[in-house]
């Protein structure tokens, strides 16, 4: 009888510590995701041939400097 008690609770001991091995992989993994997110919107930022506020030639050298051959061509 205190055999079935003692493997029973085993059982639940590696039970336990196999949802909380579970647990923790999700959460580092969340954290992940929401680190590599947040840096991702953090460094997105406005290309400068987009901002109304800058200088009008600064702005034109950006859009050539991101313009293909072709696009410049048909131009």
């Amino acid at each position: 009888m205190i055999f079935l008690f003692l493997f029973s609770s085993r059982k639940k001991e590696n039970i336990l510590k196999q949802n909380y091995f579970a647990m923790s992989l999700k959460l580092r993994f969340k954290i992940i995701i929401i680190s590599l997110l947040s840096t991702t919107f953090i460094t997105a930022q406005k290309p400068l041939y987009k901002e109304p506020k800058q200088p009008v030639e600064a702005r034109v050298q950006d859009l050539l400097k991101r313009m293909t051959p072709e696009e410049k061509f048909w131009q």
